[in-house]
């Protein structure tokens, strides 16, 4: 049998041309699947919950300094600042189960002109309750009632909590302090049939993810 030189060259090459060829497929997929993920992240930023990064004292007992600074300050009655006072009074029992409801929302629809007086008040409030308690950690949480349409739930929940963010760092509030999250119709509290229901599930939570470690 007489063996052509050429062929001991052109039989391994062909030989190695499949595991090379899947190689390839194998890293383009996964690039694939990485830039993909990261697109969902960037798109969608409420999907993923926000871990809290410190662990504190459910328990503490806050400086008495603190407490009097804001026994001074007039709470509108029934706003969301008020209430996470009275709450924090009392040493905060149980803050991370804990889940606060704004009395106002659409805070994005006003963007463009000033915000009515009840609005600004609302925020004004807990702007002052934050800047009293440096070392408290939020997430303020939007819920959409869109439940057909996910990117526009999503895009939605994000704008209004986006926009609280930016009202309360404008009055002072360090934006360490405060988590934005849209989380569009993820997590609906009623079964969003007819206007009430529709009306319960739009709506802007405050929960608290870190007190300030004082002991």
């Amino acid at each position: 049998m007489t063996i052509h030189p050429d062929s001991l060259f052109r039989e391994p090459n062909s030989w190695a041309r499949g595991p090379k060829l899947a190689l390839l497929l194998t890293l383009f997929f996964a690039f694939l699947f990485i830039g993909g993920y990261s697109w969902l992240k960037h798109r969608f930023p409420g999907v993923a919950p926000f871990t809290p990064s410190a662990e504190t004292d459910p328990s503490v007992q806050f400086p008495d300094s603190a407490i009097r600074a804001l026994r001074t300050w007039e709470f509108r009655e029934g706003s969301i600042g008020e209430t996470l006072y009275h709450f924090l009074e009392k040493g905060a029992p149980d803050f991370r189960n804990t889940v606060l409801v704004f009395q106002n929302r659409d805070f994005a629809a006003d963007t463009l002109s000033p915000l009515p007086s009840y609005k600004a008040r609302e925020l004004e409030d807990l702007a002052r309750v934050l800047i009293g308690f440096p070392g408290l950690q939020i997430e303020i949480a939007g819920h959409s009632d869109e439940e057909k349409d996910v990117p526009l739930s999503y895009s939605r929940s994000r704008l209004e909590v986006e926009t609280i963010r930016q009202l309360l760092v404008r009055q002072g509030v360090p934006e360490e302090q405060i988590q934005a999250r849209g989380y569009g119709f993820r997590f609906p509290i009623t079964d969003n049939i007819g206007p009430e229901a529709r009306a319960q599930n739009r709506r802007v939570e405050l929960t608290m993810l870190a007190l300030p470690l004082l002991k």
